[in-house]
């Protein structure tokens, strides 16, 4: 059917058909010897051993056909196109087979290669989930600690609070003393003034009566003044001992409570600085562990990644490394396998 639709004379098509004629039977019979041959695990090595024979063979004979159509078509000029049918057909022939043993032959690398990136895949994903579950838990103890300084914060700012409203107690407390003072001042004041009118309208009462008697006689007028002069001068003396006396106690008085307002003023600024001094500090605390927990987080991470590329180096070496070793079938020694040529 070739020689025909080649248009070449019946003869010469025949001749170069003849040329080819072994490839034919040479492909057909390996054709079914390689349907014989199946791989089925790493332990069938008399079966790699013979599709690698096979598949040597067949590389060999592929290579005469293609050496027979170069020779042949500078030979017939006017058959190279069927040369070349035939050439294409039988090269179509023979490479799924070759292929076919190939595979069977290089059975224990394409499943060490598979092996190998099921490994790979598996030791990225439990790199992945690992470097999630380190974030995971170093975002949940960043979280409790952030927690705990709120806590503490709002743990002293409660107590600055209830300090604060001590010192104000403590201030009215003060307040309440000084009007108490004040209101004590006040009723000594009245005390001394209804004292005062008293020794006023007494002296107005000895007035009037001195006036009554200085008509009687002259002696009695003068002994009358003089007397009055005496009660004057007496009454004098201690109205102004008294109102010297009610003022030194009250002068005294206003100081100490002057004093204790200040001195309590003083306390309660000293403290409420106290408190602000341990609130600044404790500030700086929180800030300080959360920068060192970021920078700790960062550099783990950082290690995570360095140790899971150099695992993952140290796995691509020890596969290429199997990769490039084969068995012998006869004596079971292992040796560096070298590529054939294609």
């Amino acid at each position: 059917m070739i020689v025909k639709e080649s248009g070449l004379v019946e003869s010469k098509g025949k001749e170069i058909l003849e040329k080819f004629q072994d490839f034919f039977k040479i492909a057909d019979d390996w054709k079914k010897k390689a349907a014989t041959i199946k791989v089925n695990s790493e332990s069938d090595t008399a079966d790699m051993a013979l599709a690698r024979t096979g598949r040597l063979f067949l590389r060999e004979k592929r290579l005469d056909v293609e050496h027979t159509r170069k020779k042949m078509k500078d030979e017939y000029l006017r058959g190279g196109r069927i040369v070349d049918n035939i050439s294409n057909i039988l090269k179509d022939l023979i490479a799924p087979t070759e292929n076919y043993l190939k595979d069977q032959e290089d059975f224990v690398k394409i499943q060490a290669k598979k092996k190998a990136d099921l490994e790979r895949i598996e030791a990225e994903k439990k790199a992945e989930a690992d470097r999630i579950a380190e974030e995971k838990r170093i975002e949940e103890e960043g979280l409790a600690k952030e927690k705990a300084r709120r806590e503490e914060v709002a743990r002293l700012k409660k107590e600055a609070e209830e300090k604060e409203k001590q010192i104000q107690a403590e201030r009215i407390e003060a307040e309440k003393k000084r009007l108490e003072i004040e209101v004590k001042t006040r009723a000594e004041r009245k005390e001394e003034a209804r004292k005062a009118d008293i020794e006023r309208r007494l002296r107005e009462a000895i007035e009037a009566k001195a006036e009554a008697e200085r008509e009687k006689a002259e002696k009695e007028k003068r002994e009358s003044e003089e007397r009055e002069l005496k009660i004057k001068e007496a009454a004098g003396k201690k109205q102004r001992e008294t109102e010297a006396k009610a003022e030194a106690e009250k002068e005294k008085i206003l100081e100490g409570a002057r004093e204790e307002a200040k001195e309590l003023e003083k306390k309660a600024r000293l403290e409420r600085e106290a408190q602000e001094e341990i609130l600044k500090q404790e500030r700086e605390k929180a800030k300080h562990a959360q920068r060192e927990n970021e920078t700790r987080a960062a550099a783990q991470k950082k290690l995570a990644e360095r140790e899971f590329e150099k695992n993952f180096r140290e796995q691509r070496k020890q596969i290429e490394a199997e990769k490039n070793k084969a068995v012998c079938p006869k004596c079971g020694h292992k040796f560096n396998r070298v590529k054939d040529d294609q």
